[in-house]
């Protein structure tokens, strides 16, 4: 079915439902035990920030929708009996984009890596870019590929609305979407005896789906 979602019109199984995202976060990544502060509250003064202390690494994490479970499809998925070892059973995921960005000073070349859950050379490759004050290398998951042009020579507001342009194009990509991290929920956890004799959920059937089919991803 298709379903609205800001501009956008998905086409969703009939057993998830798309909603609004959690917040952008803009994290520091310190191996500083002290570091008491790590949220900056935007890109802008993530930069700032990090070229006045000589240097660091922040991950721009863009959530851009929420999938989850309808109702009906959540209960009986909360309801069917699971294994004992796992307590909690997933209920949605949440899906976007996210940079990994480094700001070095001075003529360094250290290049940085961020896992992407797709085989894509572009996702796995740092690019090393010259700014007017500092070096940048960044990485991304998801999103429309990064023009390091659009970076190169840039002072500090312009690099960080670079990356705020970039996001604002990848909310109308969802070919470029990816998986950041799933919402989970208590599962209904019985023994084996029971898992045995317990039939498949009836509401696969009820959607048009069959047993074995990928309903959430």
């Amino acid at each position: 079915r298709l379903e609205p979602f800001n501009d956008l019109r998905l086409c969703v199984p009939a057993a998830v439902e798309v909603q609004s995202p959690p917040a952008i976060s803009v994290t520091e990544i310190s191996e500083r035990t002290d570091n008491r502060n790590p949220i900056f509250k935007s890109v802008k003064d993530a930069v700032k920030k990090l070229i006045s202390r000589g240097g660091g690494t922040f991950l721009y994490r863009v959530p851009i929708a929420t999938v989850r479970l309808r109702e009906e499809a959540d209960a009986v998925v909360t309801s069917a009996p699971g294994e004992v070892d796992w307590p909690e059973c997933v209920s949605g995921v949440v899906v976007g984009v996210t940079l990994k960005v480094a700001i070095m000073l001075g003529p360094q070349t250290t290049s940085t890596a961020l896992p992407s859950i797709v085989p894509d050379p572009d996702e796995s490759r740092a690019v090393n870019i010259d700014c007017e004050t500092c070096r940048i290398c960044v990485a991304q998951k998801g999103g429309p590929p990064l023009d390091p042009a659009k970076l190169h020579g840039r002072h500090e507001e312009g690099i960080a609305q670079e990356l705020e342009i970039w996001a604002k194009r990848a909310r109308n990509k969802p070919n470029t979407w990816r998986l950041l991290y799933i919402q989970a929920q208590p599962a209904n956890v019985d023994g084996p005896s029971r898992l045995a004799i317990h039939s498949a959920p009836q509401i696969l059937q009820s959607l048009g789906r069959q047993l074995g089919d990928l309903v959430l991803a």
